[in-house]
């Protein structure tokens, strides 16, 4: 089964907010699962995430100087909108973060390699070819961080650009079992980039096609099995 993203959203905070909150709706679908990275400044970070009461499980961490960015992710996410809560530690600085949905992803093992880097680009070796890549990075910039080598744009989520902090989350979708290096290109600034990628690993494919049919045909021979035994049974009993 494939791996589909189905909707994004973003949501964040400025100034001395503990908390933060914002809604995201989860369509109906086989194999939910939700990703949320998060973005902090001046020494804030993440300490945990709830999507309509269920807590996220942490997947990395990054940090370079100013910048501070997480993973997280939650499997089968309720259907319908629902509020996701971040909370955080040392309640100044900038706050972002961005929330992704998908389908076909794998509900007892869901995150394959998964790396950080204080770099513009995190290397991970995916387990599964069939895989879904995806990156995300904060990092002190005049202009959005543009998608680079290896990644394709799915949101940016900003949350102080007239600090110049500025975060992009990406895709990557090529099917590869090789290393593989998510790139991103800072525009103007200072920089300091910190950079997580992680592989959602897909849903076990359905089994064989013909599989009902067997199971139909199987059902069909015993019946008929059953009922010649009973004729038998019967004509034995009238005989003796």
């Amino acid at each position: 089964m494939a791996v589909t993203k189905i909707s994004s959203s973003t949501g964040g905070t400025g100034g001395a907010n503990a908390t933060y909150t914002w809604s995201h709706t989860i369509s109906a679908g086989s194999n939910r699962c939700l990703v949320v990275f998060t973005t902090h400044q001046t020494g804030s970070y993440t300490t945990g995430i709830t999507f309509n009461g269920d807590a996220l499980t942490n997947i990395n961490t990054a940090n370079n100087e100013f910048n501070h960015i997480s993973a997280w992710y939650l499997i089968n996410p309720d259907e319908g909108t629902h509020d996701i809560v971040v909370t955080a530690v040392k309640i100044d600085g900038y706050k972002s973060a961005l929330a992704i949905d998908f389908t076909g992803v794998n509900q007892s093992d869901a995150i394959g390699a998964n790396n950080t880097a204080a770099s513009t680009g995190a290397t991970i070796t995916p387990e599964n070819a069939s895989s879904y890549l995806l990156s995300a990075i904060c990092a002190q910039s005049t202009y959005d961080i543009t998608a680079s080598t290896n990644c394709t744009l799915i949101s940016y989520f900003n949350r102080s650009a007239t600090n110049n902090q500025r975060c992009s989350g990406g895709y990557n979708n090529s099917h590869t079992t090789s290393a593989i290096t998510l790139y991103w290109t800072v525009n103007g600034g200072y920089s300091y980039p910190a950079t997580t990628s992680i592989e959602l690993l897909p849903a076990a494919a359905a089994g064989p096609a013909n599989l009902k049919t067997y199971n139909t045909n199987a059902k069909a021979n015993i019946k008929t099995i059953n009922t010649n035994l009973i004729a038998n049974c019967k004509s034995l009993n009238t005989n003796i």
